[in-house]
């Protein structure tokens, strides 16, 4: 099971609801997710997605692939694979450590890099997720998915002038991307301008 795209991410107060998206690295067409949390949560509804109600193929599938690495298979499609497919399972603790491990497999991928922030963002380790994140812009400045994680991460915790910064800065540099059009309207809920130079 192959999660390719990107999962688009911003924090946004509005109606004392928080909706928390990031972005996940990899390459194909772009799979935008809306993940919407209630300030007080409430206990979870018996179909919900949880860790305790993965289909069977999945389950399957995460026994096989850690197998394969068990048996010596530590090549990075493979890592990242278990990493992803555990994540989908709702295993983010688990996965977080998959992606740790790929990465000094394969330090240089800002893809897995993504991954690993929107990982540790899932688990509340906002900090480590920026972290992650900066990396990411280091190495690439202008990376589309790491501006506007950033600018997510940024927003979740109570920073809107640095997520502002982040947007736009995405908005300038890429200003046909589909993330720039997010950004543009999550710039519109902090009360932010997408003009350069604007609060």
């Amino acid at each position: 099971m192959s999660r390719k795209g990107v999962i688009a991410g911003a924090a946004l107060l509005a109606a004392g609801l928080l909706a928390a998206l990031l972005l996940r690295g990899g390459g194909g067409a772009p799979e935008a997710v809306e993940v919407t949390i209630p300030a007080h949560a409430p206990a979870a509804h018996p179909g919900s997605p949880s860790a305790s109600n993965v289909h069977p193929s999945v389950t399957a599938r995460i026994a096989e692939l850690t197998g394969r690495v068990a048996g010596g298979d530590s090549s990075a499609a493979t890592l990242l694979e278990l990493a992803r497919i555990l994540q989908d399972a709702h295993r983010a603790q688990d996965a977080a450590v998959w992606y740790a491990v790929l990465l000094r497999v394969s330090p240089g991928s800002s893809a897995v890099r993504i991954d690993y922030a929107q990982c540790l963002a899932s688990l509340g380790k906002d900090a480590e997720a920026l972290a992650q994140t900066r990396r990411v812009l280091a190495e690439a400045p202008g990376h589309p998915a790491g501006l506007y994680n950033a600018g997510a991460l940024h927003a979740n915790m109570g920073r809107p002038d640095s997520a502002a910064f982040y947007w736009k800065r995405l908005v300038v540099l890429h200003p046909r991307d589909t993330l720039a059009t997010r950004a543009t309207m999550n710039l519109a809920v902090i009360g932010k301008s997408a003009a350069p130079g604007r609060r």
